[in-house]
């Protein structure tokens, strides 16, 4: 048995994508709606942009260090859905 010294590959020589994680779903949706001013040819545009839309928990990979305490535990998430709206008056 070889034990590999090379740090860049913690794995030895397993093969590719042999350590996998959770899938990551996310939904992300636009939805804008333009309206003419009647004086001065303005336009004003109304916008929203929703990130994340079903809210899907998407989990980071498991710490892969073994040296750590929390080695193959999942400490942290992505974000949650988030919001955005935005006004905008051209001329």
């Amino acid at each position: 048995m070889v034990i590999p010294t090379d740090r860049s590959q913690p794995f030895g020589n397993a093969g590719r994508n042999t350590v996998r994680s959770h899938p990551f779903y996310q939904l992300d949706f636009g939805l804008h709606k333009s309206f003419r001013l009647p004086w001065e040819e303005m336009k004003l545009q109304l916008r929203g942009e929703f990130f994340n839309v079903l809210n899907k928990t998407n989990f980071f990979p498991a710490d892969g260090n073994r040296s750590n305490s929390t080695f193959g535990t999942i400490n942290r998430t992505f974000d949650p859905r988030q919001i955005q709206v935005a006004l905008k008056l051209t001329f």
